[in-house]
């Protein structure tokens, strides 16, 4: 329902509430004034026949009340000719079997107070009708605004981003208008956002296929190619023993180099560890080995046992850290790094009481507050976005070196049956 026909039927109905209510008052007063008139006029016939007063004078000074009647009659049967109630009756002291009757007559009354209920009617329907007039032509200009609001917002769900509204004179609609354009604008932004992103995941889509294909071509390619080489040459050498066992040596030892290469490759695309040991031993192996292949010191603290969320979960954790130590390779400018993973109580903010927590720290060069959003890249924003899929939240702080910190809730059917926690801390 429109404002405009909420707001008439809101004061149709206060006014109508109100001549009812006036309405009864009025009525009641009626009733109660005529009720104090016959009273009187009773009173006053009492007192003049104790007085000896005759009955044509006691008329006489009874007609001029609205809500009296008087009739001096010898007939009984008159009583119940007449419409009006009976309030009192006398009979003549001079035993001529005439009575003096008085009945009650509150038509006049009510008659009048009926027309001041119908012009106070009036009145009350004219007042609404010149209010609701007026109030149509102010709403209908001050709802302007909010029209053009509403198509600004259609055009901005259509992806057109550039639309602007007039300011309002009305405070309230001005500060919409102003918090839509707002709006606006952030969604322009996340959306160009969203698109460089999409461009630059497709770029590295494109790299890590070239890069698959020249670890396959250059390295696989080569020992597949020595292979067939060394087989070939057994061929022609199956008479010496000595060539036999050299070249069975060779082809040994390329197997391992290629069943090497094979496994390094398989865990770049996906950590077999994460699925058959679990994610504590996985981050362990990744740890050791990136401490195996880089200059930068790190420590790590991992529990003792078994810790899993889901799969889903830990192979998103699984990824943050590998691209978390990923940037402190490329960015930070480290000499020594941090991972710790730990199980933490928290009964506010998670029903089952249990959240897992990693924290990732540097002590590289770390970015100022105000250039952090402008500088992350696709790395942080895969970061972030892994962890809103595991219903986590991730901070990053950036002023003495890097510090990234992931809490994420543990699944209740998952948590697993932990002894006391004892963390394992391990320097490489």
């Amino acid at each position: 329902m429109k404002a405009s026909r909420k707001i008439v039927l809101s004061i149709s109905t206060i006014y109508l509430l109100l001549g009812c209510l006036l309405g009864f008052a009025l009525y009641s007063q009626a009733i109660e004034d005529v009720e104090t008139e016959i009273d009187a006029a009773n009173q006053l016939a009492i007192a003049l026949v104790e007085q000896g007063v005759s009955f044509q004078q006691i008329g006489a000074a009874l007609q001029h009340s609205r809500h009296i009647t008087a009739v001096i009659t010898d007939t009984p049967e008159l009583r119940s000719q007449l419409p009006y109630p009976l309030i009192d009756q006398f009979t003549s002291s001079d035993n001529d079997g005439r009575q003096l009757l008085i009945f009650a007559n509150p038509a006049a009354e009510r008659a009048e107070v009926l027309t001041t209920v119908y012009q106070v009617f009036g009145i009350l329907t004219l007042s609404l009708v010149v209010s609701l007039s007026f109030l149509h032509l102010a709403v209908q200009s001050r709802m302007k605004p909010l029209r053009k609001l509403s198509n600004a917002l259609r055009e901005v769900g259509q992806g057109n981003y550039r639309v602007d509204v007039a300011p309002s004179d009305i405070e309230e609609i001005d500060s919409v208008i102003v918090h839509s354009r707002d709006m606006a604008s952030a969604l322009e932004q996340r959306e160009a956002k969203v698109h460089q992103l999409r461009a630059r995941l497709a770029s590295l889509q494109e790299n890590e296929r070239q890069i698959l294909a020249r670890e396959l071509h250059d390295n696989l390619g080569q020992l597949v190619t020595g292979l067939r080489v060394q087989s070939f040459m057994l061929k022609q050498q199956s008479n010496s023993p000595k060539f036999i066992e050299r070249t069975a040596t060779l082809l040994e030892q390329q197997c391992d180099d290629m069943q090497s290469g094979i496994r390094q490759l398989v865990q770049q695309l996906y950590p077999v560890t994460l699925s058959r040991m679990g994610l504590v031993s996985a981050l362990q192996e990744m740890l050791e080995r990136w401490a195996e292949m880089n200059t930068i010191a790190i420590t790590y603290s991992l529990p003792d046992t078994s810790v899993s969320v889901s799969s889903d979960s830990d192979m998103h954790i699984y990824r943050i850290v590998q691209e978390a130590l990923s940037n402190i390779i490329k960015h930070a400018h480290a000499t020594r790094a941090n991972v710790t993973l730990e199980v933490e109580s928290d009964t506010q903010e998670n029903a089952a009481g249990e959240n897992v927590k990693l924290t990732i720290s540097d002590n590289g060069i770390g970015m100022a507050p105000n250039t952090l959003a402008e500088n992350e890249g696709l790395g942080l924003e895969s970061m972030r976005e892994r962890a809103r899929l595991i219903a986590g939240t991730l901070n990053i702080t950036a002023l003495a070196g890097t510090t990234i910190t992931l809490k994420a809730p543990m699944q209740p059917a998952l948590q697993p049956l932990r002894e006391k926690q004892k963390n394992a801390h391990t320097t490489c």
